[in-house]
């Protein structure tokens, strides 16, 4: 048995939590289908998914600035988010760096954290892309990224937060440096987006770890 309140999900980030796909043709949000996992497997909780994603956005003085926003507007309970491939593109072309995106995420850290109504929230790492691929050898972008991932993984003084990381070879093969080409053609749609399945993938691997957090924070105790 659930509370019966309604349980507020914020999905925020760019064009992934958009659901960006086919050059802006279809979209394929990763929260419908935590909508239908959680349906599926728990009906009787009640729990809304608000998208609020932004093609193009950037983590550094965008996507932190409009967090702010978005959160000041309305209550949430829990938030899941994920940018900062935008931002790893101008650090490409020297127009962002490393610690600039680490900076842009702990201010938003701080907005979650001066929030009252936030139980938790799940950070998940900057996906693949094609420039990540093996086949381009010893290069900057996947170094720089790898650098940003790891000091997401590694902030574990951050409160309430959950932390996704999609590298992981346990997160359901969403690293594509560990597909076969038969699958990456089945989960990418271009060198960043993914595919309708793709995009299924990932609400996936979000729904593993955020379904146990909705349960213990939401389901009624008994003795």
């Amino acid at each position: 048995m659930f509370r019966t309140e309604r349980v507020k999900v914020l999905c925020f980030g760019d064009s992934i939590t958009k659901g960006y796909c086919r050059y802006g043709n279809e979209y394929y949000p990763y929260f419908i289908y935590l909508e239908q996992m959680f349906a599926q497997d728990y009906p009787s909780l009640q729990i809304d998914f608000v998208e609020c994603g932004r093609n193009g956005e950037r983590v550094v003085k965008q996507m932190e600035k409009r967090f702010k926003q978005v959160l000041d507007q309305n209550r949430y309970d829990h938030v899941i988010l994920l940018g900062g491939l935008n931002d790893m593109a101008d650090m490409m072309r020297n127009q962002s760096t490393t610690k600039d995106i680490l900076c842009a995420f702990e201010n938003m850290y701080k907005t979650i954290g001066d929030n009252k109504y936030i139980k938790s929230f799940i950070h998940i790492t900057v996906p693949n892309c094609v420039l990540d691929c093996e086949q381009h050898g010893d290069n900057p972008y996947q170094k720089q990224k790898d650098i940003v991932n790891d000091a997401i993984c590694n902030m574990s003084s951050v409160k309430k937060r959950i932390v996704l990381d999609l590298r992981d070879h346990s997160s359901y093969q969403m690293n594509s440096l560990c597909m076969d080409e038969q699958l990456h053609d089945v989960y990418w749609d271009d060198e960043l987006h993914f595919t309708k399945e793709g995009y299924m993938l990932l609400a996936k691997n979000i729904y593993k770890l955020f379904k146990e957090e909705i349960i213990n924070t939401h389901a009624l105790l008994h003795d």
